[in-house]
């Protein structure tokens, strides 16, 4: 059985997402996977690599900043990098790289759809390639959109601000743009601290500001008030690309070095970009708990009883504001979870319809091609198609 060592820096959920991806594709090859956190202690690494026999190593693009780590890109064992940043790694090297322009434009026409005239990019607060790129979509696709745009720096003099500073000037930058507008923040981390400066600062998210960000870090999207709209890059996907990648070096370690790109799974909508026309608390609170449970097997007299009012007044009111059912937005949220799904071969037709809140597999069946047009294998062939 071979080895392979995986190398990564930080617990963020990225990592798990990614193992989510080599872990199965690894097994497929009867090999072994050991996950090594590297964080904040590069050290042995020539120790740790003859411990574990290593026949070949995935490293997450971050630990090249090491120069211990540089060196394995000339070594004698396989390597796959994953988004290693390219100006570190200047010897030819294999990696998955993840497309953020194609990941940013996904998030940037979700807020473009929300018909604003005014919008914004608030950068990472270290200089990062990544970060820059998404501005430059935003910058871009606002143009062609003809839509006001400004974008937010940390930077400060080529340096990067202090914490106090770059929170102070994030202050004063979203106070002083025209609103409503609609903002995209980096990543998740920098769309909290928007969502607190507004909140902070008597903006109305989102009826003032809507915001989103990019990571889709449950933990964190989850739990910030607002909840927040966001979109994932496809982390696991690139850990699956990682191990067939390994395998060709494997087989072909004189074979020209490859580089290949994945990109993001849907947007996830959540109540910091849910704007309506009109203002009903009960309607909104509907949406977001349909959100959550719709996938629970729960009907319309639950969403009826959560809203508190007799079910008539609760569909006209729900109709009048969402300009739809609350059928169809339980439907909505269920075909949703299934697409995802069917994008992963391992998963059955009857572990998806459980999954989304269906009794049996038949039920779902009808509806998804009601809903969609195309049956449950159709989707799932495109999906793999489109990959």
């Amino acid at each position: 059985m071979k080895t392979v060592l995986y190398f990564y820096d930080n617990s963020f959920a990225h990592v798990r997402r990614r193992l989510a991806g080599v872990l199965p594709e690894a097994r497929k090859r009867r090999w072994h996977v050991e996950a090594i956190d590297m964080t904040g202690r590069v050290q042995s690494l020539d120790r740790l690599l003859r411990f574990w026999k290593a026949d070949a190593l995935v490293v997450q693009g971050s630990l090249a900043r090491h120069a211990d780590f540089r060196r394995l890109a000339t070594g004698p064992i396989p390597v796959v990098w994953c988004d290693a940043d390219q100006s570190r790694l200047r010897a030819p090297h294999s990696g998955v790289l993840h497309d953020s322009r194609e990941t940013a434009r996904k998030m940037v026409r979700e807020l473009l759809g929300l018909g604003f005239d005014s919008y914004a990019y608030v950068g990472w607060r270290e200089r990062r390639d990544w970060s820059k790129e998404r501005e430059e979509v935003f910058r871009e696709e606002a143009a062609r959109a003809r839509k006001g745009f400004r974008a937010f720096s940390p930077w400060k003099g080529g340096r990067c601000a202090s914490i106090v500073d770059y929170l102070e000037r994030l202050e004063a930058f979203l106070v002083g743009l025209k609103r409503p507008c609609g903002v995209l923040a980096a990543n998740d981390a920098t769309a909290v601290h928007v969502l607190r400066i507004a909140e902070k600062a008597g903006i109305v998210v989102p009826d003032e500001m809507a915001v989103a960000g990019i990571d889709d870090d449950e933990l964190v999207c989850e739990n910030c008030m607002p909840t927040l709209t966001s979109v994932a890059p496809d982390f696991t996907r690139s850990g699956k690309l990682a191990i067939e990648l390994l395998a060709r070096r494997m087989a072909r370690p004189d074979a020209p070095h490859e580089i290949v790109s994945f990109g993001s799974t849907d947007v996830v909508r959540r109540q910091s970009t849910r704007r309506f026309a009109q203002k009903d608390i009960r309607v909104i609170k509907a949406i977001e708990y349909i959100r959550l449970n719709a996938c629970k097997g729960i009907g319309v007299a639950d969403v009826v009883r959560e809203m508190g009012v007799n079910p008539r007044s609760a569909e006209l009111r729900f109709k009048e504001i969402a300009g739809h059912s609350m059928r169809d937005e339980i439907l909505s949220v269920r075909i949703a979870r299934a697409k995802e799904m069917l994008a992963d071969p391992r998963n059955s037709v009857d572990a998806v319809a459980v999954a989304c809140g269906y009794s049996d597999a038949r039920t779902l069946r009808y509806a998804f091609r009601a809903h969609v047009g195309i049956s449950l294998r159709s989707c799932r062939l495109r999906a793999a198609g489109s990959k």
